[in-house]
């Protein structure tokens, strides 16, 4: 991606998790093993959905990479056609009352979701 971000929220073949494929060809690298999925095709529904405001930018055009949300844990199994705009889509309680969060500078932090969006918000810029 050259130091971009994949495009948030496409159809589902551009869909961002499709669009790493070619640099993470793994048939679960969208499923959390902790989840509980139960979906119908599992190619369509995943565990993980991205902040749908950072898509396609370039990662050096943040200010603060690591104090912002780059994907997190959707509270079900996530259908690729979904927009995931706002935060009742985020798990706040698969990992000891907390989730796992992936940061744009690329760490994780488990916390919980009241965390994400006080003192600072956690999921813009």
């Amino acid at each position: 991606f050259d130091g971009l971000l994949p495009v948030s929220h496409v159809p589902p073949d551009l869909h961002w998790r499709n669009q790493l494929y070619p640099y993470v060809p793994a048939a679960k690298l969208g499923v959390c093993p902790s989840a509980k999925v139960n979906a119908p095709d599992p190619t369509g529904w995943y565990c993980y959905v991205m902040n749908i405001d950072l898509g396609a930018r370039a990662i050096s055009s943040f200010r603060s990479p690591a104090e912002l949300i780059l994907l997190a844990e959707p509270r079900d199994a996530f259908p690729c056609s979904r927009n995931p705009s706002t935060l009742t889509w985020v798990a706040s309680d698969r990992h000891f009352k907390g989730s796992n969060y992936l940061f744009v500078d690329g760490h994780v932090s488990w916390m919980r979701l009241a965390q994400t969006t006080g003192p600072k918000n956690l999921w813009v810029e």
